[in-house]
């Protein structure tokens, strides 16, 4: 079994889970875990069931439940398993899985496939007029992400980079890339180990400086620090077009604006993420977009 990166696949509802030997791999919803070579992550022990459990999103937290197999922690057999960084569950004698990372972003990113929106739950995926499928079914096309960026390609077609909000034909399909509110999101924000760490934040328009502890303060400027800093003067909930027509005032293009708005924050997001800060430190829901602080946080307002 491949080791992955312990940089996730960005966006994506995950979990990192790490075998005795070292082995570790990275189990999306509906993943199966048992000893068959086709279960997603296979475990070849003779303890460990042919299919043993599996993963599952449901009110906004990630869960390991049994299948053919019985799951323990601390020694106690469990009907269901909330997963959380840290949690060593046990799979038969010997046999263990310990959760290095828990990933349920606020947001998902999803594909807009001519006119219709559908989360993307994993990577790579095929891609249909009816929505995405499982990787290797047949489809008009293939979609998938490096970490960062989303790619699509049709056979025998070059592949194409998703700029978000930006629609793409491949394979007869209109494709873009937006983000979708995460079902039961505020149930269960993102864990892991630098995701909890109190953040002050410290706005002056065209810079904004986040400070942490035992770690470096990230500097963030441009177009992304404005928009930080006009979220914290708003200080709540607003219409994304507000924002954006602050930071673009002689664009009168409704669509060109969403554009252009849409690239600013998923720009940001990515900033944040691959600086190890809370990706949903800006929240949007039903047009609105917020700085989603929590009690723990603080923030600083330059005049």
């Amino acid at each position: 079994m491949d080791t992955p990166s312990d940089a996730p696949a960005v966006g994506l509802v995950q979990a990192l889970v790490r075998l005795p030997d070292g082995a570790a791999a990275r189990l999306f919803p509906g993943d199966v875990v048992g000893r068959l070579w086709r279960a997603d992550l296979q475990v070849n022990h003779p303890a460990v069931s042919e299919l043993h459990a599996y993963l599952s999103h449901r009110d906004g937290r990630l869960w390991l439940l049994p299948l053919r197999g019985t799951l323990t922690v601390y020694g106690t057999a469990s009907r269901e398993v909330a997963l959380r960084p840290g949690l060593v569950i046990g799979l038969a004698d010997g046999v263990t899985l310990t959760v290095e990372a828990v990933e349920v972003p606020g947001e998902l990113p999803a594909l807009s496939i001519d006119g219709q929106v559908h989360p993307l739950r994993a990577s790579p995926v095929g891609l249909t007029a009816g929505g995405p499928v499982a990787a290797g079914a047949p489809s008009a096309a293939t979609g998938w992400t490096d970490g960062e960026d989303w790619f699509v390609q049709a056979p025998d077609a070059p592949a194409q980079r998703l700029e978000p909000g930006v629609g793409a034909t491949v394979g007869g399909l209109t494709v873009a890339l937006v983000d979708v509110r995460a079902p039961a999101a505020e149930a269960a924000p993102t864990e892991g180990r630098s995701e909890l760490r109190p953040l002050r934040l410290v706005a002056q328009f065209e810079t904004v400086r986040i400070h942490r502890d035992h770690a470096a303060a990230v500097q963030i400027s441009g177009l992304q620090a404005r928009a930080l800093s006009l979220l914290a003067e708003y200080g709540g909930p607003v219409h994304w077009e507000l924002v954006a027509r602050e930071l673009w005032r002689n664009v009168d293009d409704s669509p060109q604006l969403r554009r252009r708005w849409d690239r600013v924050l998923w720009a940001l997001r990515r900033r944040l993420r691959s600086e190890g800060l809370r990706s949903d430190l800006v929240l949007t829901s039903q047009g609105q977009v917020e700085l989603a602080l929590t009690e723990h946080d603080t923030l600083e307002i330059a005049t």
